[in-house]
């Protein structure tokens, strides 16, 4: 089976996404930075009871409403952060080797996969890691390097879709 199809940054960035939001790095990084604030606040509250020996709940109650709104609302504002910085560090760089049209050829033994830049061949066992999301599929042949795959821009049917996805759990789930 053969696909071709245009890649843009738009398909770059979802697999940066992806694979942030996938990262355990990057969660440890969300948890400590979420759990930075509400960890302050229980340091000044018990600092200032320390020299008072009084509980101020106006204190008590200002720190934890900024608390509650830095829970709820820092990680989206982290994430978002974090794919804006990825964002501008892929537009500083020429991206001509990775944006463009992408042939993929499958066959029994190899995955050869053609950029604007380069020719690579993949036997099946190279493939480590398949994942299907709502729009790509991605074939990891490491752990932080992926083909991927845009399921729309394929242009392939529903059942030739089936079709290469059992092939991906045939060769690589073994």
């Amino acid at each position: 089976m053969k696909i071709k199809f245009n890649f843009d940054m738009n398909d770059w960035m979802e697999f940066q996404k992806y694979f942030l939001f996938h990262s355990r790095q990057f969660k440890k990084t969300l948890l400590l930075a979420t759990a930075t604030m509400p960890l302050i606040s229980i340091l000044i509250i018990y600092y200032k009871y320390s020299l008072t020996n009084k509980l101020d709940f106006l204190i008590i109650t200002v720190f934890s409403i900024i608390s509650l709104l830095w829970i709820l609302f820092y990680p989206k504002r982290f994430k978002n952060r974090s794919l804006k910085r990825i964002e501008a560090l892929l537009n500083e760089g020429d991206n001509r080797s990775i944006l463009g049209i992408h042939e993929i050829e499958f066959d029994e033994n190899s995955i050869t996969h053609i950029d604007p830049a380069s020719k690579s061949i993949f036997t099946w066992k190279g493939i480590v890691k398949y994942v299907k999301s709502n729009d790509y599929y991605y074939l990891f042949n490491t752990s932080v390097s992926a083909i991927i795959i845009p399921i729309k821009k394929t242009n392939l049917n529903e059942i030739e879709l089936n079709d290469l996805e059992q092939m991906f759990l045939n060769k690589i789930m073994k």
